[in-house]
């Protein structure tokens, strides 16, 4: 008896798999979506461009994008979803771009659809265009086969081996939320040849106001981000016009606050451990080494306090100062948007060559 009984729950059970409805998605079922691009339309309309991939039966693929009006992200997607014979599906989604005027504009209403999508990963790159995120996609260019996935190895790369700092979609939106940070994404530009990274475009909220370029991102870097074996930077060593490149960098910072004192302040440390990979000089000595590190100890000094300077003039505070301070308490985001423009800003860097195969 309990043997009958045990065949018939088999057989229900094989019978309940059969007939449930499949949702597996197959590939060439599917038109993936790996990058969505949004510029400002007429009134508060937005333009939305896709990056699609498409799989065939054997297995091959082809990308193509597909750009229309909409006024809200959402009412985009099923727009894009009326001009295709397949299904659109974020699954794929690295990148988000956003043109200039949209920037400009604001980007919070459009993002906030695809940062609630489940299906759209958290670590999905955000990037300004300089120009329109349409003509970006729907351009070709001769020297970079497959622009869409090209964007997302770009960023990438610039961020493990340049000097990019670590940024995606929620990095972003959590600078967004926070009191005493301001949000930052990668600056694109592009030609009839190629895409390339210009920089850092700068947030208030979520508008895009001032810019960094890749020099200055260089030093903003040093004090987000600890490198660990890229970035590069080019220094004068002399007042003859000699001139170093340190690259494959390791860092650290430390900063000091001291904030209950009459004349508030912070003490920023940073330390850099490079090669020094070019030296414009003719001989390089073991004297003419130290010399090197002491100017370049001097010249980033110098160019770090400008960048901290500048930034707080516009009392604009990426780094996150303000998040730190406020997190110690006790201290609203009130009082410190009413110190940070007047408060002292130390920077210091210190520098150790660890190696000199030099190309002079």
């Amino acid at each position: 008896m309990n043997s009958k009984w045990r065949v018939l729950v088999i057989l229900v059970i094989i019978c309940v798999a059969l007939l449930a409805p499949n949702t597996t998605n197959v590939l060439d079922e599917l038109q993936l979506m790996q990058t969505i691009g949004f510029d400002a339309g007429d009134d508060d309309d937005v333009i939305g461009t896709v990056g699609i991939i498409s799989y065939s039966a054997d297995k091959n693929y082809q990308t193509t994008t597909l750009s229309a009006p909409s006024d809200s992200a959402r009412h985009h997607r099923i727009r894009m979803d009326s001009m295709t014979s397949h299904p659109l599906h974020a699954g794929k989604l690295t990148g988000i771009l956003f043109g200039a005027d949209l920037s400009e504009r604001g980007i919070f209403d459009t993002l906030d659809t695809y940062y609630r999508d489940p299906k759209v990963a958290a670590r999905a790159y955000l990037a300004v265009v300089d120009g329109e995120a349409k003509e970006l996609l729907e351009n070709k260019y001769p020297f970079q086969q497959e622009e869409i996935g090209y964007l997302n190895r770009l960023i990438n790369h610039n961020i493990n081996r340049g000097n990019l700092p670590r940024t995606n979609m929620h990095l972003f939106m959590r600078a967004f939320y926070e009191k005493g940070k301001d949000p930052f994404l990668p600056l694109l530009v592009y030609t009839d040849e190629y895409i390339r990274i210009q920089g850092l475009a700068l947030f208030k909220g979520d508008k895009w106001v001032d810019q960094l370029n890749l020099e200055q991102a260089f030093f903003f870097k040093l004090l987000t981000d600890d490198y660990e074996t890229g970035g590069l930077i080019e220094l004068p060593i002399d007042e003859n016009g000699e001139q170093a490149v340190l690259k494959e960098l390791r860092s650290g910072k430390s900063f000091s606050f001291n904030i209950k004192q009459q004349q508030p302040s912070i003490d920023i440390h940073v330390r850099v451990k490079a090669r020094l990979s070019e030296y414009s000089g003719k001989h390089l000595t073991e004297g003419r080494l130290k010399e090197i590190t002491a100017y370049s100890e001097k010249e980033m000094t110098k160019r770090l306090q400008k960048l901290l300077n500048d930034l707080q003039k516009k009392k604009l505070d990426p780094i996150g100062f303000g998040d730190q301070v406020i997190h110690r308490g006790p201290m609203d985001i009130k009082e410190w948007e009413e110190i940070y423009p007047e408060m002292a800003l130390n920077a210091t860097v210190s520098v150790k060559i660890i190696e000199s195969g030099v190309s002079q």
